[in-house]
């Protein structure tokens, strides 16, 4: 493994203490001891159910060179090779700020209330085909994640993509001022969050913040067909970024598409990127997936990379675990998982996905609750009753507390126990169906997909 950190680097990043007289070097950080390589330094942060102190000695004890910890922890072994810190979140993002000064490299930083995650994998599969590329692992995408992934990165990497998330005004003002992207993408716009704003102008506003640490001379990617379309612009142009560039199907857009045909195996995409038109295959149904490519072509293409070449790599995509992954099952039955999160944009793009998948046999749609709604939860889950019955799907299933409003607008099967759900649903399927589950996180429906895959898996 390549050496990325040495115990100077990390002292002067984070202003911190070094207890240990001997100096070492490492492969870089790490925040969860379960994951702890040998060669890597562990970050003590205090999560929001754990405290990392608590796991020092177990990190050390795993091999980690040093730890980075705000105080002295308990029964510490002796000589432990720990850097004290005033605040070890301010030391997390110090570490992302001096990693991000000494990258060589493009950033690209993809924010948005949907297809975040999706939108990078796409960039990182078509960007590590053509140089060396670093992006978020997971969902790091918070103030511990885009730091983490920061200081994860090789200083010569050629790309480095950040996801970048935010639950609430001015989080990513602050992250974005660590990682200074090069390129800026606004995948969508949606009442995600929206308990935590007055509007949905709130969520879009909070999401320009993105636009803040961008170079004057970097690009701004923005999603062209949606209500806040004039007003993303506006907050990029006031942050002076000399490019701004439009994606999606209207006519304004740069990064546009001009035609869009689901087949029995993929959809064909045929765009216009910047001047230049591509045809594609995406592996992916919806339309959600497609408009979101659109921008990873316009960075590809604005970082100089060949447009050609990344667009045959999008036919090797694969939607990531619980985020529209399919999984195609013993008695040709079809699950896509969708259970890592929901809100009233993303639901509709995964039914209207599912709408569009061919399958042989019968339709079926497990929907939970969508969270942090606020108090319109109830009519933004009774406004799913439209897309739902469009789809005509053979049953629908609903679970959850706030679903009850559109169990009541559509009669669906209502469950609120997972073991009646997962019970009634498992005697259900029939050889060729098709099964979509989506829900927020919290709900816990990735038990009920792992209840499927352990029934029905090859």
């Amino acid at each position: 493994m390549k050496i990325l950190w040495t115990s100077e680097e990390v002292q002067a990043a984070t202003k911190g203490k070094l207890l240990a007289s001997k100096k070492w070097e490492s492969t870089g950080p790490c925040m969860d001891t379960r994951t702890l390589e040998p060669g890597e330094f562990y970050i003590a942060i205090r999560g929001e159910s754990l405290d990392g102190h608590l796991f020092v000695a177990e990190a050390l004890k795993k091999g980690a060179v040093a730890a980075i910890v705000d105080h002295i922890p308990d029964n510490p072994p002796e000589n432990a090779p720990l850097v004290v810190v005033s605040n070890t979140d301010e030391a997390l993002l110090n570490l992302g700020s001096y990693a991000r000064q000494r990258l060589t490299g493009q950033v690209i930083g993809i924010t948005g209330s949907a297809g975040k995650t999706s939108t990078k994998d796409m960039l990182a599969l078509c960007l590590s085909d053509q140089g060396s590329t670093h992006a978020s692992g997971k969902s790091f995408n918070n103030k511990w994640g885009v730091p983490f992934t920061l200081a994860q990165c090789d200083p010569h990497s050629k790309y480095v993509i950040l996801e970048m998330g935010m639950s609430h005004g001015g989080e990513l003002s602050r992250l974005t001022q660590v990682a200074h992207p090069h390129v800026a993408i606004i995948t969508t716009i949606a009442p995600a969050h929206i308990e935590n704003f007055d509007s949905i102008e709130g969520i879009a506003r909070a999401k320009a913040e993105i636009f803040e640490g961008v170079d004057k001379k970097g690009v701004a990617i923005i999603n062209g067909d949606i209500p806040q379309t004039d007003l993303l612009v506006h907050l990029a142009e006031k942050q002076k970024i000399q490019t701004i560039l439009l994606f999606g199907e209207s006519p304004q857009c740069k990064a546009r598409i001009l035609t869009y045909k689901p087949t029995e195996t993929v959809v064909e995409i045929t765009a216009n990127i910047l001047g230049e038109k591509v045809s594609y295959a995406l592996q992916t149904y919806g339309k959600h997936f497609a408009l979101n490519s659109l921008a990873v072509l316009a960075t590809v293409k604005i970082l100089g990379a060949s447009l050609q070449e990344a667009a045959q790599s999008l036919g090797q995509f694969e939607a990531s675990d619980r985020r529209g992954k399919s999984y195609h099952l013993k008695n040709n039955i079809t699950l896509v998982d969708e259970s890592y999160n929901a809100n009233p944009l993303s639901m509709r793009a995964a039914l209207q996905s599912f709408i569009e998948r061919p399958t042989p046999g019968r339709k079926i749609v497990v929907l939970g609750d969508m969270r942090e709604l606020g108090p319109n939860s109830p009519e933004f889950h009774q406004q799913l009753e439209t897309p739902v019955l469009e789809g005509n799907f053979h049953k629908v299933y609903t679970f959850g507390t706030e679903m009850k409003a559109l169990h009541s607008k559509i009669n669906s099967l209502h469950y609120d126990t997972m073991d009646d759900l997962v019970q009634n649903i498992l005697k259900d399927l029939h050889p060729n169906d098709a099964i979509m589950i989506k829900a927020s996180n919290s709900i816990n429906l990735n038990k009920l997909v792992q209840s499927i895959l352990e029934k029905f898996d090859n």
